[in-house]
């Protein structure tokens, strides 16, 4: 058997040697390998997409993470000008506040760049149920009036607002109040007509889907 002792004697002479050559090789190839690389890192934009019809995406913090690229020289100008962003599916994430992890699998790179670093790994989404209601228009008034409003005939056309928003606060609103009417207008002697454009206030969880006004019309009754 003197093949078999031969490999035995390789292996069993100049044991430091081997070892310090194998530690040297792994060293020259780690070296050449990274040689000619360069890292850079950008501002990368987080997009929300295939959200169900149902669900609205309420916000999402952070709103762009930090991504350290590394590529062969040149091609950071090629990266540059993509249009890169972290793209994140919502059709699989449950309504509610939910932390989602960033993996590189959701940044699409050109082939020899290669994601090093993403800052903060996890995105915050706040995802709610929506739905959609007809609300009937409530009237407010500020001012005063010199006579009593039962003295008036008060129409609103139309009288309904559609609106889409949070199924958890559309579904305990009975009514959509409007911009208040300015009482100090209207008089006895003849009637009056306000148009009253609608708008949603920001943070009030639902949007006006139409009208976008409605008309208020006031007018004396004549008693007898």
């Amino acid at each position: 058997m003197i093949i078999p002792q031969k490999i035995r004697q390789f292996f069993s002479t100049n044991l430091l040697l081997k070892a310090l050559s194998l530690f040297l090789a792994i060293l020259l190839w780690f070296y050449i390998s990274q040689r000619g690389q360069e890292s850079f890192t950008m501002n990368v934009p987080i997009i929300v997409n295939h959200i169900p019809s149902s669900v609205e995406l309420e916000r999402a913090s952070p709103t762009h993470v930090l991504v350290t690229f590394t590529a062969p020289p040149g091609l950071y100008q090629q990266l540059k000008d993509q249009d890169l962003s972290v793209r994140i599916r919502a059709d699989s994430i449950p309504t509610g506040t939910r932390r989602v992890l960033i993996s590189p699998s959701m940044i699409t790179l050109p082939p020899g760049i290669h994601i090093q670093r993403i800052t903060p790994k996890l995105v915050s989404l706040h995802l709610v149920r929506t739905i959609i209601r007809i609300l009937p228009v409530e009237l407010e008034y500020y001012g005063q009036l010199t006579v009593p409003l039962d003295r008036f005939r008060i129409t609103v056309s139309p009288d309904t607002i559609k609106v889409q928003g949070d199924a958890a606060i559309l579904n305990k609103m009975r009514s959509l109040r409007i911009p208040p009417i300015d009482l100090k207008k209207i008089t006895r002697r003849h009637s009056e007509q306000f148009v009253i454009p609608l708008t949603t206030r920001e943070g009030s969880g639902y949007q006006i889907l139409e009208p976008e006004k409605v008309t208020v019309t006031i007018i004396p009754i004549q008693h007898r």
